[in-house]
This record gives structure tokens, sequence and C-alpha cells, in this order.
């Protein structure tokens, strides 16, 4: 495949047996057609874009991140937390001290994402919630 260049842009995309008129260079093995138009000409190469790069990257690191909290903290364990934390009652503590270490732990990561950074989006060593839902209410006397 080849990419069709115009003011140093990517404007199109081409067969391999495109010769002209246009600019062209031949595509890198690695494209992502999907994200074609998110690629910048640096040094007559195609590469995505640095800063694209490492946006997605964040954001996928973002949503493992809450994703993996969301999986265990639903809209019943919120509103019980809430009550607990004004409490100060040690279970919805626990839980709360739990979920920001996860959170302590994204802002970690997110500050080594690099263009090149191979980045862990794995959450699970911190375990589940460390208080169940049920356990939360007996504390709260419901």
């Amino acid at each position: 495949m080849k990419l069709l260049i115009k003011n140093n842009q990517i404007i199109a995309t081409a067969i391999d047996e495109y010769e002209g008129p246009e600019e062209f260079i031949v595509a890198p093995l690695d494209l992502d057609i999907a994200r074609v138009y998110e690629y910048t000409l640096i040094n007559g190469e195609a590469i995505l874009d640095p800063q694209v790069v490492i946006s997605s990257k964040i954001e996928a690191l973002w949503k493992a991140a809450d994703s993996y909290v969301s999986s265990y903290i639903s809209g019943v364990a919120i509103g019980l937390l809430t009550i607990g934390l004004i409490q100060h009652l040690p279970k919805a503590l626990a839980v709360t001290a739990w979920s920001s270490g996860i959170w302590a732990e994204y802002y970690q990561r997110k500050a080594l994402v690099t263009y090149n950074s191979e980045d862990n989006l794995d959450f699970s060593s911190f375990g589940g919630m460390p208080h169940s839902v049920p356990e939360l209410q007996a504390e709260l006397g419901m």
C-alpha cells in the first residue's frame, strides 16, 4: 500500500502499483489503516502523531483503572460508601483506601507513558474490593 502526500500530509491511500501523479510514500508495515489520517510525516516516514499515541494510551490506561474499580463498586456501593465515610466506618474507609490505591497507581503509570512505552493495563494486583456490599450494609446496620 502507498500513502498519497500533499503539503506534507497524508491525503489518501493507494494500491502498491500506484506511480503518480501525486507524491507518495510506501506505507509502513505496521500501518493502522483505521487511523491513517492520524499519521504524520517525519523525515519522510509516516508515523502516528506522538501526541495522539500518548493520548490514546493514557485513555486506555484510564479506562482500565475505571473498569476495574467499577467492576466492584456499583451505584449501591457508592451510596453505602458515602454514608460510611461520613460516619468514619472502618469497612467503608478500607474500600475507599482500596479504590484510592488503584487511582494512585493509575497516576504513577500515567506519568510513565511515552510513545514507545509498554503500558501495564492490569490492575488485578489490587485484588477485589476488601468488603462486599452486604458487609457495608451490615456495618451501617441495614
